[in-house]
């Protein structure tokens, strides 16, 4: 028996939940796996998992196995790491916001994978909230205003100013806001994943001021939000990053450049341990010097 091998199978089995989404991931048999997870049950001669037709519960053995499966495989990368410290290779799995991708991060992430041959990129676009050890995530880009409290560490990729915009032919029709007050007698289209998504908070100097909004759209997607506005629908809070074709070209109108909309940032986030794989590290420090991200920024730990 390939004694770690097995381990790693047992290990995407329980965070699976299941011996054929495990075998899908890792390109096995379900046959294989199950054989996997049986030598160790005969090795450690106790039953670590206890199957249903629904559903795998580890037992109070097999927890403590996986805990143990745990430490040996972050164990096993740190020494894989340090050993190739001033190597970029491997598998490094991406999970980054869907429109933000499209739109401006993903030539970056391209151009790092085919920087380095030995490297295998695998990205998953969500929107959703993720759990990195959970999903097997090495490092997460995420774009808020205030991270919430985690066990992981984030450090800055780069500031994502936002802009309140309209279309030219919305604001004949309906005219142009130039308070923050104004905007409850227009329709807001809100991206739903913000943080307080339908309280936009905007600044003047010293001024604070917030406002709740609402309209005809609510959207967990910037890219059909800015489909929206073009369509004359309404008013949009949007990332600049993602407009400023639309802002060059004018078929969107910046408004209210005496109130600054609360800005955002875009965070990579990984998991805390010793040692950060290189191929990590790599990737953050491209995506910094890309996006003009001073290197003096200090990572900060989310507690």
């Amino acid at each position: 028996m390939d004694r770690l091998q097995a381990m790693h199978c047992f290990v995407r089995v329980v965070k699976r939940g299941s011996f054929s989404a495990a075998a899908e991931e890792l390109g096995y048999a379900n046959a294989t796996v199950s054989k996997y997870v049986r030598q160790l049950e005969q090795w450690t001669q106790q039953r670590l998992l206890q199957r249903s037709t629904r559903s795998l519960q580890l037992t109070e053995a097999g927890q403590t196995f996986y805990d143990y499966c745990l430490r040996i495989e972050q164990e096993t990368q740190a020494l894989e790491d340090q050993l190739e410290r001033d190597q970029v290779a491997g598998r490094l799995v991406v999970s980054a916001p869907i429109s933000l991708t499209l739109k401006l991060l993903g030539p970056a992430l391209l151009e790092f994978q085919q920087q380095h041959a030995n490297l295998h990129l695998e990205m998953r676009l969500s929107d959703q909230a993720v759990d990195l050890v959970r999903d097997g995530i090495d490092l997460a880009l995420r774009g808020s205003a205030e991270l919430l409290d985690s066990s992981l560490i984030a450090t800055m990729v780069m500031p994502l100013p936002r802009v309140l915009v309209a279309s030219p032919a919305y604001l004949a029709k309906h005219g142009t806001p130039h308070h923050p007050e104004d905007l409850s007698q227009h329709p807001c289209l809100v991206y739903s994943r913000g943080s307080e998504a339908a309280t936009w908070v905007f600044n003047a100097g010293e001024q604070v001021h917030s406002v709740r909004v609402r309209g005809p759209l609510t959207v967990d997607n910037s890219l059909l939000l800015i489909q929206a506005l073009l369509r004359d629908q309404g008013l949009g809070l949007v990332p600049r990053a993602l407009i400023e074709d639309e802002l060059a070209s004018g078929a969107l109108l910046a408004l209210m450049s005496d109130w600054q909309p609360e800005g955002r940032s875009l965070h990579a986030l990984y998991p805390n341990r010793q040692y950060l794989p290189r191929r990590v590290s790599a990737l953050i420090e491209f995506l910094k010097q890309r996006f003009a991200v001073a290197q003096g920024t200090p990572n900060s730990a989310v507690q």
